[in-house]
């Protein structure tokens, strides 16, 4: 589904971008509804044969890209499936996972 009509040429992750390129996406997710956007870059990346130098897929380049599509308001995504962990964002139990820290810290008297 289109949100609005690319009437510009757009270098978007290296690439250029053109309103065939924002049907294309637009189809592939149609007809592809329950796609991830993982599974929707690396699909793209594929159909585009879109790799880096060693021949990976590049299929991070490929969701920012999606994501700056949407956020023109040219495409839709599918809704995220799950966040990413991040390990390190509550922090409040790292010292209590070192015991050596934790006494340094906190002295028994």
């Amino acid at each position: 589904m289109l949100y609005s009509i690319m009437e510009e040429k757009l270098i978007v992750q290296g690439r250029l971008i053109t309103q065939k390129e924002v049907v294309e996406i637009s189809n592939v997710i149609a007809s592809n509804p329950d796609l991830s956007q993982w599974k929707l870059s690396l699909k793209l990346c594929e159909l585009w044969n879109w790799r880096n130098e060693k021949g990976l897929l590049k299929d991070i380049a490929c969701r920012s890209l999606l994501k700056k599509l949407e956020n023109k308001g040219y495409i839709k995504l599918p809704e995220l499936r799950r966040r990413c962990p991040n390990r390190m964002k509550d922090k409040s139990n790292l010292l209590s996972l070192l015991p050596c820290l934790s006494t340094i810290n906190n002295p028994k008297s």
